[in-house]
């Protein structure tokens, strides 16, 4: 990993550690969820598995993060579905904008990285 991509890693590790302390009473709408040890795989970038080592879920008041369960494992990856006519060339679904609306309603928007 490049000395930039290591420093911007580093910056989102620090930020991430700064939601965790807020969790809870002082945020209550932000959710961090524990990482998990990733192994690098053939295809998926190298700076998706070290974020999502960082956390598998961030959620905050409108945007909420998941790892893709496509980066979980070998199996995984080979398992994942694949559109042959994405025109962005399959990209991964890490998560969506989402807006609560009078009465409880969500409204959302998926979020790709392709």
């Amino acid at each position: 990993m490049s000395d930039q991509r290591a420093d911007a890693l580093s910056k989102i590790q620090h930020k991430v550690d700064r939601l965790r302390r807020l969790e809870g009473a002082q945020a209550p709408d932000v959710v961090v969820s524990a990482g998990e040890r990733l192994q690098p795989l053939e295809g998926v970038p190298e700076d998706v598995t070290a974020v999502f080592r960082l956390f598998r879920v961030l959620q905050g008041s409108c945007l909420r993060f998941v790892r893709p369960e496509s980066i979980a494992s070998a199996e995984a990856w080979q398992d994942r579905e694949v559109d042959p006519v994405c025109p962005l060339g399959n990209p991964l679904d890490i998560g969506f904008m989402h807006l609560t609306m009078q009465g409880g309603c969500v409204c959302g928007f998926r979020s790709f990285l392709g």
